[in-house]
């Protein structure tokens, strides 16, 4: 580091170098940064806007600082705000809720979400060739004997002696009742799911399922590649405000992001950001920070740490200060105002494109109702979760567990699109897989075990991240 010969004046808090008088507030930043300024620099400094300065020393090399090195320094500066810029505008939102909410909770937006759900499903099952000639319920013929194939929705579900299951469909026709004895198929029927049925109708009037068909993904699928090698990162639930947010993970993870990981050109944050204030009993002794808008200026100072040129995809959870029912909109102005200029906040669900590629982000919530089904999931298993919902092209298949749904005109949970990659969170787990070639990532956390979680039993799998290459699918995972 360089030592200044500074003489400060007795009737000026001016300083001074050598004859010169240097109006400068504030020359420890030279001093920090080891560089000794020309004076025309410093004057040059003098009429530009707080925190310039700094950015200028950090993209220069220099012992003595010239105009002419400023120069050098502001092409960079451009040169990586246009890198922020191209790379932030390679993202396109194409399905998010955020500005299009309808829902008044009345009995006809349930009626208006549930036909968009039944349709918009019914139109990709009908894809299939093993429903080609299907018809509606109403119009199944009464002879027995006659194979039958509809689609419907399922209304309800007993369990049989068997292991199978009774179950009863709707269309906007009528409504009819089938059984279905073969155990793989049965157990995923799920309440409210849009399935097609492949039967016979006994002599005794019952229809029997010869298949039970769901929307599903096809087989074949082709995924979509980026023209060029881009670096995406996925990781969820931060629980910034949380006494047991990960302080020192987390900034191990900024740091590595910042120095070493220059080649990741995105950030995808799948929701709960920040722990919130009054989410489940007694909250309150877990928390850090007990004002919520101070736990999103938390999180804004961390975000502000990170390069520029890193483009940050910010979607919100159940913890986050937005409506809880699903789906949920962005984050509010007076919180995405807190934020750098490189974060994109979008509502969850959300269906973008990150250079062309289709990428499905919900935090995950539904994951709770999926538990409690004959389908033996847990928290420790969120890609087969996150599979049975590509299975039923749906995010939250049944209405009326745990996860509170607002009846929009349009049921934004319908996956109508296939993705390929699929992120979630929530269950605080980190797991990757893939299915008929959709990339499945759930987040992991930054949250170590709270007292409500030792309570029910779960211990989280905190501070992992995937990267994913979007020039070829390839997928890599680092632990901090």
């Amino acid at each position: 580091m360089i030592a200044f010969a500074v003489e400060v004046g007795r009737d000026s808090e001016k300083r001074y170098i050598g004859k010169n008088i240097i109006v400068m507030e504030d020359m420890d930043l030279f001093v920090k940064h080891g560089i000794l300024p020309q004076e025309e620099v410093l004057q040059y400094f003098k009429d530009k806007p707080p925190g310039y300065a700094e950015k200028v020393l950090q993209n220069t090399n220099v012992l003595f600082l010239t105009l002419e090195d400023v120069a050098r320094a502001e092409g960079k500066i451009q040169e990586k705000e246009g890198k922020k810029e191209e790379w932030g505008k390679k993202v396109e939102i194409v399905k998010d809720i955020t500005g299009k909410s309808t829902s008044k909770g009345e009995l006809e937006d349930f009626v208006k979400c549930f036909n968009d759900r039944y349709k918009s499903l019914k139109k990709i099952l009908k894809r299939r060739g093993e429903l080609v000639g299907s018809t509606n319920i109403g119009d199944i013929p009464d002879r027995n004997g006659r194979e039958i194939k509809t689609i419907g929705i399922v209304q309800d579900i007993k369990q049989l002696s068997n292991g199978g299951k009774s179950v009863e469909i709707e269309d906007e026709t009528a409504s009819i009742s089938f059984k279905c004895s073969e155990k793989r198929l049965a157990d995923h029927i799920l309440l409210d799911s849009v399935i097609g049925v492949v039967g016979t109708k006994a002599r005794n009037g019952i229809l029997y399922a010869n298949d039970v068909l769901f929307p599903d993904v096809i087989v074949d699928r082709n995924p979509v590649r980026s023209d060029e090698r881009v670096l995406v990162v996925f990781t969820s639930d931060m629980h910034i405000g949380s006494k047991t947010f990960l302080r020192d993970k987390w900034r191990n993870f900024i740091e590595w992001l910042n120095n070493e990981a220059e080649e990741a050109r995105y950030l995808v944050l799948a929701g709960d950001n920040v722990d919130g204030v009054g989410i489940y009993p007694n909250q309150e002794k877990d928390l850090e920070i007990t004002n919520v808008y101070e736990q999103y200026e938390a999180f804004a100072r961390e975000l502000d740490d990170l390069r520029k040129d890193l483009t940050i995809i910010v979607a919100p959870g159940n913890h986050d200060a937005v409506r809880p029912a699903e789906p949920q909109p962005a984050l509010s102005k007076e919180i995405e105002n807190m934020f750098p200029s490189n974060v994109i906040s979008v509502g969850n669900p959300c269906f973008f494109k990150i250079c062309r590629v289709p990428i499905l982000m919900y935090h995950g919530r539904s994951m709770d109702d999926l538990i409690h089904t004959n389908l033996n999931f847990n928290h420790s298993k969120p890609v087969e979760m996150m599979i049975e919902m590509l299975k039923v092209r749906h995010l939250s298949p049944t209405y009326g567990g745990k996860t509170p749904i607002a009846p929009e005109n349009k049921d934004y949970m319908v996956i109508d699109e296939v993705p390929d990659i699929f992120v979630t969170g929530h269950v605080h787990s980190f797991g990757v897989g893939r299915y008929r070639n959709t990339l499945l990532i759930n987040g992991s956390t930054w949250q170590s075990q709270t007292s409500y979680q030792k309570m029910l039993g779960f211990e989280p799998n905190p501070a992992n991240i995937a990267i994913v290459d979007l020039r070829n699918g390839n997928i890599a995972t680092k632990s901090f």
